[in-house]
């Protein structure tokens, strides 16, 4: 590990498989389901059995590879033979899940869907932990961190660029279906995952680290007891991840309900990806003058104001509706950079406290909180049905609408106070 700056070059490399990892995030969250619905014609009962047992198998799976990424040893480093052994997991069962034969049912979408996610998984978490050993410079993990999730938010723009241009603009489709959108960017994301750690493993160093093989198995849960500032920043990150899948899951039946402005969804998408992106570097700067942790609260606070706004967008306008997403991308880039880099001083805290070096353990524990936070959307459903707002597909009272619409600026802005 070294405390001097890192050459870019590098940085830009580690930041490639970020762009795929997190380009296939956004189908696998929003356009699958609905594929998997209209396309193949399971019921959203048996779409959401499916994927509440992957994220069961998930919560399994996650801290066992961070913690084996820690154990492992040899002239490959820690990280590198996961990621190599995670990319064809992740292609092989990206394809069977978006290409589903004639009469596939519940076993094979949730057989691929483990499979997709352990190898996402293999790659991820070994991928992030990487990251934290980069160096030991305090304020270098920040634009470590910063280079990444650049790379993230590079991914979001392409998941929706890409069955733009593929779609609407090389083939003709005015109206592509889910299972067009959904199998477009599933391609992008079979070509670019090989290559992004192909290169991420050509050109970034490997941490000078010895084998981690003598630590316990049962280190992996100990952190948890001994390592209290690892805690309080899970503790804030639940919180904000929570907020975030409560608005994930109102917020489009706000655009086609209340604001009118469903056509409008693309525009926002790229508005938010780049706003995203471009704030980067600012947080970065915000940490080193702040602290990591102030600017966090920081980010937290500015989107928590984005939210408030988003209530008061006028139906039909969408001037106001992109400065708010602009306001929202700013605290997103924050809320996306901080944690990570913090994870990473925490790891040193706790090797300090106990002489384990566990990067891995501990990303995985965060990621965890990252997929469990999300998961909150069904706090924000159970706040659409509890003002009235019961069915997606209407009547619409007026007091349901407006009560909507509070929801969706409320609920996340109290979950934020906390984190």
């Amino acid at each position: 590990m070294s405390a001097a700056r890192l050459p870019t070059a590098p940085l830009i490399a580690y930041a490639a498989p970020a762009v795929a990892l997190q380009a296939m995030m956004v189908p696998l969250l929003l356009t699958l389901p609905a594929f998997y619905a209209q396309d193949v014609g399971l019921t959203l009962a048996t779409i959401s059995i499916a994927f509440g047992i992957a994220r069961a198998w998930e919560a399994f799976s996650d801290p066992v590879i961070g913690a084996a990424s820690d154990r492992t040893g040899g002239r490959w480093g820690r990280r590198a033979p996961w990621m190599v052994a995670g990319v064809p997991l992740a292609v092989v069962a990206t394809w069977f899940l978006l290409h589903p034969p004639a009469g596939a049912g519940f076993a094979w979408l949730l057989a691929w869907l483990m499979v997709f996610y352990l190898g996402w998984t293999m790659v991820y978490i070994p991928y992030q932990s990487w990251g934290a050993e980069l160096s030991s410079g305090f304020e270098e993990r920040s634009r470590i961190a910063g280079f990444r999730e650049a790379g993230s938010f590079t991914g979001y723009l392409l998941a929706t660029l890409v069955p733009l241009v593929v779609l609407v603009l090389v083939q003709g489709i005015a109206v592509p279906t889910y299972g067009q959108t959904v199998q477009s960017i599933g391609l992008f994301f079979m070509v670019a995952l090989p290559v992004g750690v192909a290169w991420c493993l050509w050109r970034v160093p490997r941490p000078a680290r010895a084998p981690g093989a003598h630590i316990g198995w049962s280190e992996m849960f100990r952190l948890l007891g001994r390592n209290r500032p690892f805690l309080r920043l899970l503790a804030a990150f639940l919180f904000d991840r929570l907020s975030m899948g409560v608005y994930f899951a109102l917020f489009p039946f706000c655009l086609q309900y209340v604001l009118g402005l469903l056509q409008a969804f693309l525009v926002i998408s790229i508005v938010v990806a780049i706003a995203s992106l471009a704030f980067v570097p600012a947080w970065v700067a915000f940490a080193k003058r702040l602290g990591k942790h102030r600017a966090y609260c920081l980010a937290n606070g500015v989107t928590a104001a984005g939210y408030v706004a988003f209530a008061f967008v006028p139906s039909g306008e969408m001037a106001p509706l992109i400065a708010v997403y602009v306001l929202l991308g700013l605290g997103n880039a924050g809320t996306m950079v901080l944690p990570g880099s913090m994870t990473a001083d925490t790891v040193d805290y706790d090797e300090l406290r106990s002489g384990a070096q566990q990067a891995g353990a501990h990303m995985a524990f965060l990621v965890f909180v990252m997929k469990a936070g999300l998961a909150g959307g069904a706090l924000g459903l159970a706040a659409a049905a509890f003002v009235g707002f019961e069915s997606a597909t209407g009547p619409h009272t007026a007091e349901a609408l407006d009560g909507l619409r509070l929801a969706i600026a409320g609920l996340p802005v109290l979950l934020l106070v906390p984190a």
